[in-house]
Parts: C-alpha cells; sequence; structure tokens
C-alpha cells in the first residue's frame, strides 16, 4: 500500500517496490492502495513478465528473450 511505501522509503529509499495483485490496477489505484506509475503486475502472471519488469526496474537487460522461464 501507499502507508507501506512511504514507511520503507523513510528507511531505504533506493529499494525497488514492486506491488502486485489480482485486482486489476485501475482497482488498485482507485482505491488509494497504490499511487498511479508504480510497477504494478496484476495475477495471474507468467515468470517472463515478472523478470521483464523486474529488469526493466533494476535497468538491467532482460535475460528472457522471450523464452518461458521455469523454476
Amino acid at each position: 500500500t501507499a502507508e507501506f511505501e512511504q514507511r520503507v522509503r523513510e528507511l531505504r529509499p533506493d529499494l525497488p517496490i514492486l506491488y502486485m495483485s489480482g485486482y486489476s490496477q485501475e482497482e488498485v489505484i482507485g482505491r488509494g492502495l497504490i499511487h498511479l506509475g508504480r510497477p504494478f503486475l496484476q495475477k495471474p502472471f507468467t515468470a517472463a513478465e515478472l523478470t521483464e519488469l523486474v529488469c526493466r526496474e533494476l535497468e538491467l537487460p532482460s535475460e528472457s528473450g522471450g523464452r518461458e522461464v521455469t523454476s
């Protein structure tokens, strides 16, 4: 939530935060849980989508190259 983000920023202003929810981004923003423009994934999502967003937020090249990532 926005409150959680504020508390984390007080301790670690440089820490990237990624939000995920089963609700749509519009619903989560509309409820005031996160602010517009924050990194967000709606469940369900693929490992490749998660990898892409994490790499983008950490400013790393995506290694998946469209391949499916398995654990």
